[in-house]
């Protein structure tokens, strides 16, 4: 289980890092739209193995390309009373595969030789977080974001005569749109309570088709659609004496497909 969270950037000065490494060429950025008050954080990666490619030099493979970058950010607005506050962050990400033929067809031993794969793998993620303390023992936060992802990989087989042939489509694609509230409170300073729900509207568009034989190409996987998932929880924690410590819950999900 992974509970990520970006933190917000530096309220007093602007800083900004340029990396470069094996992994990729990175640059960041943070700071105050104003001093002491909101804030903006964001980080840009391009890979060096895409940069390597562009300058015909391939580690990988001597026929395979890689390329991917991403773009992450958060922008932090405090509430004028200070128990608020908005916060509206973002990641995507965009990578790529490739592998041609081995050009001189005299040298084709295997049937790899004579196939050129591509994979593919997007995503993208906006949200939106509201955070209130009404009062110093409760907090409440809200989040609603958007996500989208895309799969895909494929295989073409060329022949003696340098005819093309497709061998293997895959395209997966899935979207949601979740919404997430939570509500904590300290009861007494041997109890801790907290309830909320996730819900989500799910679509999905699924394609598998592989060539069977030179006159069949079935699909495997064709499916498209829409559904939804709830799930509401609560739980408590009561410590009653420094050594121990209780916690109890119940969680539940209905998923409509």
């Amino acid at each position: 289980v992974f509970d990520l969270k970006f933190r917000k950037g530096n309220v007093e000065k602007r800083e900004h890092t340029f990396r470069a490494g094996m992994i990729g060429l990175d640059l960041g950025s943070e700071g105050p739209f104003k001093k002491g008050g909101a804030s903006y954080l964001f980080n840009y990666r391009y890979s060096t193995l895409g940069l390597l490619n562009k300058m015909g030099l391939y580690l990988v493979g001597e026929r395979v390309q890689n390329d991917f970058q991403d773009l992450s950010f958060s922008l932090f607005f405090p509430g004028k009373n200070l128990n608020s506050s908005l916060k509206i962050w973002g990641a995507g990400g965009l990578s790529a595969e490739t592998k041609t033929t081995v050009e001189d067809m005299n040298r084709w031993a295997v049937f790899a030789d004579s196939a050129a794969t591509y994979a593919n793998s997007d995503m993208g993620v906006l949200g939106a977080t509201f955070s209130m303390q009404p009062d110093e023992n409760s907090h409440l936060k809200i989040t609603l974001a958007g996500m989208a992802q895309r799969i895909s990989d494929g295989e073409d087989v060329y022949n003696r005569n340098n005819l093309e042939s497709q061998s293997i489509i895959e395209d997966y694609r899935t979207r949601s749109l979740a919404l997430a509230a939570a509500y904590t409170r300290n009861i007494g300073n041997n109890w801790y309570f907290k309830t909320g729900f996730q819900a989500a509207g799910l679509s999905f568009d699924m394609q598998y088709d592989t060539l069977e034989t030179a006159n069949s190409f079935p699909k495997i996987v064709d499916g498209k659609g829409n559904t939804f998932r709830f799930q509401p929880y609560v739980q408590g924690q009561w410590t009653p004496a420094a050594r121990w410590t209780f916690n109890l819950g119940l969680h539940a999900m209905y998923f409509a497909l």
